[in-house]
């Protein structure tokens, strides 16, 4: 979760020291209306989950509902969907220890793509 806040672009040291100390306040007070349900008697041993509404600021909305992400839900299924196809076709018309390479090469081209 990310709380962004727009803040004044030019401050003097006096003011950005009382900024920072308001936000971390503001930080604190949500991370306590977080974790509250799972305080008991003010120690960590209840068992309920942390309240995730908690994290929302008065102009949150769901993801869902962020432009253009329905759009991408979308295209990120069809691009799923075809990869499985894709994978199908070439497990049923290729041969088993030429697939397995294919496999390991992916998941290494995967790896190394994360590391960058």
């Amino acid at each position: 979760h990310m709380l962004l806040q727009r803040i004044p672009l030019e401050m003097d040291m006096a003011d950005a020291a009382k900024l920072c100390t308001q936000l971390w306040k503001d930080k604190e007070e949500i991370l306590c209306k977080f974790y509250a349900p799972c305080q008991k008697d003010g120690l960590r041993s209840g068992n309920d989950l942390p309240d995730p509404s908690a994290l929302a600021a008065d102009s949150s909305c769901l993801w869902e509902d962020a432009p253009g992400a329905k759009g991408r839900i979308f295209a990120s299924i069809a691009v799923a969907l075809a990869c499985e196809l894709i994978t199908g076709y070439l497990l049923c018309t290729l041969p088993l220890l030429l697939n397995f390479f294919l496999f390991v090469a992916a998941c290494a081209t995967f790896v190394l793509v994360q590391k960058l």
